[in-house]
């Protein structure tokens, strides 16, 4: 009877996996193979922000259009978004608060704008793929590759999980909510349950509140009420609010919570992330990358700094690329050469180029990830 009882005991899982992901995943959040799709909404990846097709949002702003010619040569001659705004940074720096003035603003609405677009996308992105199945009755948010991965997460014996998004979209937020019922009201929420979520750049229904101190009449060009409310350093609380889950005055000025694609400048939106993210990574066995490209270099320092030699399995998810190249070969790279000297180790290395949407045939690759 003894031994009978102890056969039925489930042994408890110690895997602790860290799963990334990246614009990839948002980019492929619906199975295109399965489903026509909405390349109008589509979520864009990170050399596509300024792409012309936003122009009808890039316009409306007043000093942002002024660095579509700039951007667009840059990625043209195959000089990626985050080294353009990078430097466009450190010119900003050396001009100075008051020459430098123009500039701020257009960095203002770049924020502005990235919020706005994926509010949009986000909003739109999943309807407008449902109506091309002509089934307006479908909702998306509820079956796409986000609430798959989440439900076999949740099928699994794993108990414990960190999942990080450099993402601003609510795509993962909401299958969050959808598999696991969890509610994100407050920013420890969200990494206050055996799955943990981080939205490391920041999201686009977060903000910090701002209120006019009456010195003068308020702007009514909202990215000219920020600069000046960051300018004149009136009243701006460092506390994060959430649309639709923080109560707060009508009159208060939201300024957009997330950082513009860098890759060395601003990391953590939330600095409890990083502590966490630290203490999760030592304890890891297990690196998922889904959809993201490593481009964020003080992430890389922290996954070969924290990842002990030997310690953990990685396992990478890349994108198609059509002109055949493999690209999980260079984000491998990236997160083996620890330094100069010496190579990372990895327990065991698994790649994918088969995208979001072509996991869900890859069965060993998902067993390990699963297990």
């Amino acid at each position: 009877m003894h031994e009978t009882n102890q056969n039925r005991v489930k042994l408890k899982n110690m895997s602790k996996p860290v799963i990334i992901f990246g614009a990839g995943a948002s980019h492929d959040v619906v199975n295109r193979g399965e489903f026509g799709f909405s390349n109008q909404f589509q979520p864009p990846l990170t050399n596509d922000l300024f792409n012309q097709k936003w122009d009808g949002f890039i316009h409306t702003y007043k000093a942002l259009p002024q660095l579509l010619p700039q951007i667009r040569q840059c990625i043209k001659d195959g000089i990626n978004l985050e080294q353009f705004l990078r430097g466009f940074k450190e010119k900003i720096a050396k001009l100075g608060e008051d020459r430098g003035e123009w500039r701020n603003l257009q960095l203002i609405e770049l924020e502005i704008y990235l919020r706005q677009l994926f509010m949009v996308i986000g909003d739109q992105y999943l309807k407008k793929t449902a109506e091309l199945l002509g089934r307006k009755d479908i909702d998306l948010s509820n079956s796409n590759n986000y609430t798959t991965f989440l439900q076999e997460l949740k099928d699994s014996d794993i108990e414990e999980a960190s999942i990080i998004t450099f993402n601003y979209d609510l795509f993962l937020d909401k299958a969050f909510e959808f598999i696991f019922g969890y509610t994100f009201n407050k920013i420890p929420s969200y990494y206050s349950n055996a799955f943990k979520f981080y939205k490391v750049h920041g999201s686009v229904d977060w903000f910090y509140p701002g209120v006019w101190n009456g010195i003068g009449e308020m702007p009514t060009n909202i990215s000219v009420t920020i600069s000046e409310l960051l300018r004149t350093d009136q009243k701006l609380k460092d506390e994060i609010y959430i649309i639709g889950k923080t109560k707060y005055p009508p009159d208060i000025i939201q300024v957009p919570c997330l950082s513009i694609p860098l890759p060395q400048d601003k990391d953590f939106i939330v600095e409890e992330h990083r502590t966490n993210i630290i203490k999760d990574l030592e304890q890891t066995d297990k690196l998922v990358i889904v959809g993201w490209s490593a481009s964020d270099e003080y992430f890389v320092e922290l996954i070969n700094k924290h990842i002990k030699d030997d310690q953990a399995e990685l396992i990478i998810i890349d994108k198609i690329s059509p002109d055949g190249t493999n690209g999980t070969g260079e984000i491998v790279n990236k997160l083996s050469n620890k330094s100069v000297k010496k190579n990372k180790k990895w327990k065991n290395v698994t790649t994918e180029q088969c995208g979001f949407s072509g996991l869900w045939s890859k069965v060993e690759t998902l067993e390990r990830i699963f297990s």
